[in-house]
């Protein structure tokens, strides 16, 4: 008999569909019901019933929607409302550490960047940005083709 992966049980059908509700509820509650919690649980339940290789897939893939809720949740706890924020101290550190010298006036890279800026680095610079969580997924996907130990080291490191 060939091993197909998770099988999709009873217990298995009440375990995704409770845990659904419970993420939309405590979501909801935390903070706010928004459209892409909606998304997650779209793709997460139709990889999960769709076959056994998208359950295996969607359920190695679960690091990172855990990375994607706990990342969501941070927003219920602003750091300001836990302890003082030390804006002034991390800005004197990085011009101290990093600090450019320009027109007899010590800026941080940024401040230096906004003065100097120019469109195709700017637009560089934005492609870098947005690629900081499809690379990673692309990245870990060809992972789970290839190599489910290297997968799954790779997804956890990314946690």
């Amino acid at each position: 008999m060939v091993n197909h992966g998770p099988v999709v049980n009873a217990r298995s059908i009440i375990t995704v569909t409770l845990l659904s509700v419970a993420y939309i509820l405590l979501s909801s509650w935390v903070v706010g019901f928004k459209s892409d919690q909606v998304v997650l649980l779209v793709i997460f339940n139709a990889c999960f019933y769709l076959s056994a290789i998208s359950r295996k897939f969607i359920l190695g893939f679960s690091v990172f929607i855990v990375y994607w809720i706990l990342f969501d949740y941070m927003k219920a706890f602003p750091n300001y409302n836990v302890s003082t924020v030390h804006i002034a101290d991390l800005y004197n550190f990085e011009k101290h550490l990093f600090g450019i010298n320009y027109r007899g006036h010590l800026l941080t890279p940024n401040e230096y960047w906004k003065i100097n800026a120019t469109t195709i680095l700017d637009i560089i610079a934005g492609l870098f940005y947005i690629c900081w969580i499809p690379v990673p997924l692309g990245f870990a996907a060809y992972l789970f083709f290839k190599n489910r130990r290297e997968f799954l080291s790779f997804a956890i490191t990314f946690l």
